[in-house]
């Protein structure tokens, strides 16, 4: 874009040869202006610095008039003249942001810069006209600004999504928000884009299938009072893990995050109260129970669920056991030949090993007991 400066120098080179300009290059620089919005940004960039150089240089010629007493004020719409009419008479350039001319003669016209060249009237006499106030051309270079730099902030965001250079990730909405403007705003499309569309896709992927496992789509079937029956559907804990470091390492953050990840600490918390009382030679059967009503809420496969259904059945047959022996009034034959027959139906452990032997040993002895006082009923 090095011919919008080189443009510019032409025309103060014209203005020192007095030689004619095919066209304004201020003119041209204003329409482009008001097309800001649609412009080309690379375009926009180099029209902000034209157009920077060219309000400043019409600012200080104003000031420069104001300093010679011109007060007379005038707008015109350059556009409606022929150029010729709107030549300098001096240098013969084109103006369009402002002229100075004279009652002594209107047909003429001369160029802020040559003021005193147009006749030799007292300056009061003279009339500047204009196109545009500088109020006015301050918000039409910011349009241009705004055109610029809102790409150069696209770009700059777009850069730290892409390349995971940012302190804060955004949003996965943001992303699109991205995209969208890109869009809408007719950006270039380069291979950064591309790389935006991806990563977004990709990242739309990745909340559906968290949404789906918060929605519980790996369907889990449940036991009455035993915790949930494993499903081979269902997501394992190094997989919920390896998925949890996916969405850390997405370059946005997804809403679902946050859920996925307490899920997460749920898990590993249950597999360590899990291994601790599955490692307590006589845990309590509320602790195990309250354990497996914990487990409804984690929709992921729980390998130790097996293990702790059966120590619950366990530690429920040795409480009932361990309160059949504290009333020994009321402990029959019956009571333990039941709690034997319960106990030979549960998995191996020493605790209940144990316990079935004092029970055996107790039922032996008092089945003999039984014998001798039928023995001496029956000698009667």
């Amino acid at each position: 874009m090095d011919w919008m400066p080189i443009g510019r120098n032409c025309v103060d080179h014209y203005r020192q040869l007095s030689r004619y300009c095919v066209f304004s290059h201020d003119e041209m620089v204003c329409n482009m202006a008001f097309k800001a919005d649609t412009m080309d940004v690379e375009l926009a960039s180099a029209l902000l610095g034209d157009m920077t150089t060219m309000i400043q240089e019409e600012r200080e010629l104003r000031e420069k008039i104001d300093k010679m007493s011109v007060v007379q004020r005038r707008r015109v719409d350059y556009e409606l003249l022929p150029d010729e009419a709107r030549q300098c008479c001096k240098c013969r350039t084109t103006c369009y942001l402002s002229g100075i001319v004279c009652s002594c003669s209107p047909d003429k016209m001369a160029c802020l810069y040559h003021a005193q060249h147009l006749c030799s009237c007292p300056y009061r006499n003279l009339t500047l006209h204009f196109k545009f106030t500088l109020d006015e051309l301050y918000p039409l270079m910011e349009s241009v600004k705004l055109r610029s730099e809102s790409y150069k902030e696209w770009l700059s965001a777009v850069e730290d999504i892409v390349e995971n250079k940012g302190a804060k990730k955004k949003g996965l909405e943001e992303l699109h928000s991205l995209v969208e403007q890109a869009e809408t705003k007719a950006f270039p499309k380069l291979s950064l884009l591309d790389q935006l569309r991806t990563v977004t896709s990709e990242a739309d992927k990745v909340a559906v299938m968290a949404q789906q496992l918060l929605n519980g789509k790996r369907q889990t079937r449940y036991r009455s009072g035993g915790g949930k029956s494993q499903n081979q559907n269902e997501l394992t804990v190094e997989e919920l893990r390896s998925f949890v470091q996916q969405l850390d390492n997405l370059p946005c953050n997804i809403r679902q995050a946050p859920l996925l990840k307490d899920l997460l600490t749920r898990v590993d918390d249950f597999q360590q109260r899990s291994n601790r009382l599955l490692s307590d030679e006589a845990p309590s059967p509320q602790e195990l129970q309250e354990l497996l009503d914990v487990s409804l809420g984690l929709d992921v496969e729980l390998p130790q669920l097996p293990l702790l259904r059966e120590r619950l059945e366990q530690a429920r047959w040795l409480e009932a056991v361990q309160q059949a022996s504290s009333r020994p009034d009321s402990l029959c034959l019956d009571t333990m030949r039941r709690l034997i027959d319960q106990g030979v139906g549960l998995a191996p452990h020493s605790s209940v090993e144990r316990a079935m032997a004092r029970l055996q040993e107790l039922l032996t002895v008092s089945e003999q007991w039984e014998e001798r006082v039928l023995g001496l009923m029956d000698a009667r």
